[in-house]
C-alpha cells in the first residue's frame, strides 16, 4: 500500500532516480481500494448491518484483495521509479538514499498512529492481559516490534495499529528490492511471464490451502509467502508492461477483466482465483483509456493523494470512535437499542467513513507531506547539522 509517486516532491540526499511521469491512474486505483479497505474494516463491528451487507454484497468481505493489489502496484512503481538506479549495480549511497526515501514516506504517519494508540489505550488497559502479557495486543513487545516495523512477520498476532501489518511486511520487500530489480529487468519476456505466473500461483496455493488462523495471513512468517511473491510479480510486471502493455488497451478487454474481478469477488469460494487477475488488471489500468479516465479523475486522484494516511488512520476511527458511539447511545438513548437498530448502524457506518476521509486528509496535509521532506533532510548525510544551521539562520 505504501508507494506511488508522491503528491508533493521530496528531496532525497542522493538523486536516486530520474524524474518520471506520475502514474495518476495507479494513484486513483490505490485511493479507491484504500476506501474499500476502510469500508471493509468499519462495517465489521456493526453486527446488525455487517452480516446482511456481506450476504448481499460478498465483495465487501473480501478486503484482502485490495491489499494484494497494493503489493503488486508497489513492486511495479518501485521498478518504474528506481529500476534504472539499481539496474546494473547497487552502491551504498544509492541504497541508503532509497531507504531514506522509504522511511520518509512511511514512518511519520506510522509513528503518529502508534503515539495516539499509546496515549489512549496503554493507560486505560494497563494491568490487563492486553498490555501485560507478551502476546497482548498492546504489550511492550508488540509495541517495540511495531515501532521497528517488524511486527507483521515476527509477531503471530494483531498488534497496535492493525492495518500497518502490510507496511511492515512490505518493508521486508524493500530490503531485497535493490538487489532483485536488476536481474529481473534483464530477463526476457518469456521468463518474466513465467516468474509472474509462479509468484501469483504460489500465493493462490497459499490461499487455497486455507491455513489457520487466517486464509489471507497478516501475521507470522507465513505472511512473507504472501507479500514477497506479489511484490516481485509487480517488479516483473514493469518490463512486461513496456513490452506488450498496449495489448491491454482495448476497452472490451479492460472492461471484461474488471467485470471478471468483481464477479469472482462476489463468490467467496472462488475469490482466491482473483489473485491471478491482479497483474492483468494492473496492465489494463495502465493502458486502457476506458479505465484510465475514471481513475485519473479529480475525486480518484484526491483519494490517491490521501490513500496512505487514510489507510493508516482509519483504524483509529473504529478503535476510538465506536466506543464513544456506544457510550453516547447509553447516555442519550439506549445502548441495547443502538446495537439492535439497523438505521442507527447505517448512520454510524456513513459517519465513520466520512470521518476517516476527513482524518486521512488532515493527517496527509499536516503530518505526511511536511514530515516527509523534514525526515528526508534529517536522514541525509550531514542532515542534523544542516537542520541546526537552518534553525539558527
Amino acid at each position: 500500500m505504501a508507494e506511488t509517486s508522491s503528491a508533493l516532491p521530496i528531496r532525497p540526499p542522493v538523486l536516486a532516480h530520474p524524474p518520471r511521469r506520475r502514474l495518476e491512474e495507479l494513484d486513483g486505483l490505490r485511493g479507491i481500494l484504500a476506501l474499500f479497505v476502510v469500508v471493509y474494516h468499519l462495517r465489521e463491528p456493526l453486527g446488525v448491518i455487517s452480516g446482511p451487507l456481506t450476504r448481499a454484497l460478498p465483495i465487501v468481505g473480501e478486503g484482502w484483495f485490495a491489499v494484494d493489489v497494493f503489493f503488486v502496484m508497489s513492486g511495479f512503481v518501485m521498478a518504474y521509479v528506481y529500476g534504472s538506479t539499481f539496474a546494473r549495480k547497487v552502491t551504498w549511497a544509492e541504497y541508503r538514499a532509497f531507504f531514506v526515501a522509504r522511511i520518509a514516506r512511511l514512518y511519520p504517519v506510522h509513528l503518529a498512529a502508534l503515539l495516539v494508540l499509546a496515549i489512549v489505550f496503554v493507560p486505560r488497559l494497563y494491568g490487563t492481559p492486553e498490555v501485560m502479557d507478551e502476546a497482548g495486543r498492546f504489550s511492550w513487545q508488540s509495541g517495540l516490534a511495531s515501532l521497528l516495523m517488524l511486527h507483521s512477520p515476527w509477531i503471530d498476532h494483531r498488534s497496535w495499529n492493525f492495518p500497518s501489518w502490510s507496511i511492515s511486511a512490505e518493508w521486508h520487500a524493500y530490503v531485497l528490492f535493490p538487489f532483485l530489480v536488476g536481474p529481473v529487468l534483464r530477463r526476457k519476456a518469456m521468463w518474466l511471464t513465467i516468474l509472474v505466473a509462479l509468484c501469483v500461483g504460489g500465493v493462490f496455493a497459499l490461499y487455497w490451502a486455507d491455513l489457520p488462523p487466517d486464509r489471507y495471513p497478516t501475521n507470522g512468517l507465513v505472511v512473507l509467502a504472501r507479500v514477497l511473491p506479489l511484490f516481485l510479480a509487480g517488479v516483473a510486471l514493469y518490463p512486461l508492461h513496456q513490452t506488450f502493455g498496449e495489448r491491454f488497451a482495448h476497452p472490451a478487454l479492460a472492461l471484461m477483466l474488471a467485470g471478471l474481478v468483481l464477479a469472482l469477488l462476489n463468490v467467496p469460494d472462488l475469490a482466491p482465483v482473483v489473485v491471478f487477475l491482479i497483474p492483468l488488471l494492473t496492465l489494463a489500468v495502465l493502458n486502457a483509456p476506458v479505465l484510465q479516465g475514471p481513475l485519473s479523475s479529480a475525486p480518484a486522484r484526491f483519494l490517491g493523494s490521501i490513500s496512505y494516511s487514510l489507510y493508516m488512520t482509519h483504524a483509529l476511527v473504529m478503535l476510538l470512535g465506536y466506543p464513544l458511539v456506544w457510550y453516547g447511545a447509553r447516555l442519550f438513548w439506549s445502548e441495547a437499542a443502538a446495537h439492535a437498530s439497523a438505521p442507527f448502524q447505517w448512520g454510524v457506518l456513513a459517519a465513520s467513513i466520512l470521518t476517516s476521509i476527513v482524518l486521512g486528509t488532515l493527517v496527509w496535509r499536516f503530518i505526511e507531506v511536511p514530515a516527509r521532506s523534514r525526515v528526508a533532510r534529517l536522514l541525509a548525510p550531514g542532515g542534523p547539522a544542516r537542520e541546526a544551521r537552518s534553525a539558527r539562520a
